[in-house]
């Protein structure tokens, strides 16, 4: 690793992820966005409906509205991206 950084071979992309990543389409303020409305509108719909779980319903409605898919809004929510 330290042969590839000395000789200029290391890939640009490595260590650049969130905002700085080079094909982001969200900004730090809209995941924000996102966690908040996702926690309080799942939150709102559990109250509701009893024990129905509108998760991924939720997370399409959140991916149509912020232009990214479902699997994207699923990963931010659960802090596997954007930690």
């Amino acid at each position: 690793m330290r042969d590839m950084k000395a000789k200029g071979r290391q890939p640009k992309f490595i260590g650049r992820g969130g905002e700085n990543a080079a094909r982001r389409k969200l900004t730090k303020e809209q995941v924000q966005q996102i966690r908040t409305i996702y926690a309080s509108e799942k939150a709102e719909r559990l109250m509701m409906r009893g024990k129905f779980a509108p998760g991924r319903k939720l997370q399409e409605e959140l991916a149509v509205r912020f232009g990214v898919s479902q699997t994207t809004i699923s990963s931010i929510v659960l802090h596997k991206s954007w930690k």
